[in-house]
């Protein structure tokens, strides 16, 4: 099997759905880790969304698409597998608010870099130095530590050392800020609000989003090298 990692940038605010109800003021929240709280996009999900674009391009095949997706049932034969499968896709990391050289800054989170470490050792793949590093951050005296001078969301930052940086600037870009994910879950995802102007009365609700630039990592595991062409 041909193991491909993909990172995922939101051009656009995102939202995917709990799918769950619940009585908090936000009335549609994004899925989050049970464990860390950070947003991911499910597997079932990214396999839909990439299935429906590849769909829309008219250079291919159906026949290929359903060699990768599967084939849906019909009438009553029974559905078909695909041959190429999909993980969940992880959070990276995304912007906030920087008081300084620039507006917004990526953030991502000690727990985030590691766990895509682990997993792109048990699969195979090399995606970066070794960042056992980050282990040693004290978070004790700050909440970000960070590549530039600056403050993230009004709090102040420690600088990272230099070669620290290194080995996440080919990942995270020029400047980036790290901090935990007990940390990050102190800083609320932005909520909009939604007014359903078909319907009488408005219908106002709130939705919880992903802002854009946001990153999401994604590993797929294939039996050749047809994920080339996505």
């Amino acid at each position: 099997m041909k193991t491909t990692l993909y990172k995922i940038e939101c051009l656009t605010n995102l939202h995917v759905g709990s799918g769950e109800a619940n009585y908090n003021i936000v009335d549609l929240e994004v899925e989050k880790d049970p464990i860390y709280g950070y947003p991911v996009i499910n597997a079932s999900g990214v396999k839909g969304a990439i299935r429906y674009a590849l769909k829309a391009d008219a250079g291919v095949s159906q026949t290929l698409i359903e060699e990768l997706f599967g084939k849906q049932a019909q009438k009553e034969d029974a559905s078909i597998g695909g041959s190429c499968s999909f993980f969940d896709g992880r959070f990276l990391c995304r912007p906030m608010r920087f008081d300084g050289a620039q507006a917004s800054i990526n953030v991502t989170a000690v727990e985030a870099i590691l766990e895509l470490q682990q997993m792109a050792e048990k699969f195979g793949v090399t995606v970066l130095p070794n960042c056992d590093f980050l282990r040693t951050l004290d978070f004790s005296q700050t909440a970000f530590w960070c590549t530039c001078d600056g403050s993230v969301e009004g709090d102040s930052t420690a600088k990272l050392a230099e070669d620290a940086a290194q080995a996440l600037k080919g990942l995270l870009g020029e400047h980036f800020a790290i901090t935990t994910a007990s940390i990050l879950r102190q800083y609320p995802l932005p909520v909009v609000a939604r007014n359903n102007l078909r319907t009488k009365g408005g219908s106002l609700w709130f939705e919880e989003y992903v802002p854009r630039q946001s990153c999401f990592y994604l590993l797929t595991l294939s039996p050749g090298q047809e994920l080339d062409a996505m």
